[in-house]
């Protein structure tokens, strides 16, 4: 019975953290900037506190990762559409930073995902 190194897993959903807080800050400081073309529009303000709402879950999912099934599925279901949409509205904003920090972060929680946990292990073929 092999066993399946989770730290890989670790590392994708930290991955995917830092992203999010970096798309976060990205939206942030456009926000907050009267100079930039999306400053104090709300959409700027939107994709800052969905990445906020992304991390936050990240953030969370470990502590359930282990106790309880159902939150952790809603919660990972929730992270893949939050970047999924919070990507878009950084396309919609013509800012190339969130799109690219929900890019990274969708692809890390990804693999995230499909890290199998420890002690499970894959299906074998009749016969063996």
């Amino acid at each position: 019975m092999a066993l399946y190194d989770r730290s890989l897993a670790g590392i994708a959903c930290w991955v995917a953290l830092v992203a999010a807080i970096v798309s976060m800050a990205i939206g942030t400081v456009h926000y907050l900037t009267p100079a930039s073309p999306i400053g104090g529009t709300p959409g700027a303000l939107l994709a800052a506190l969905a990445s906020f709402a992304v991390m936050l879950a990240l953030i969370l999912l470990p502590l359930t990762e282990g106790s309880n099934r159902g939150l952790f599925g809603l919660l990972a279901a929730l992270i893949l559409l939050g970047t999924m949409g919070t990507g878009f509205a950084g396309y919609m904003l013509m800012n190339i930073g969130i799109v690219a920090a929900m890019a990274v972060s969708f692809i890390a929680f990804t693999a995230f995902l499909m890290i199998p946990p420890v002690g499970d292990t894959p299906p074998r073929a009749e016969g063996t």
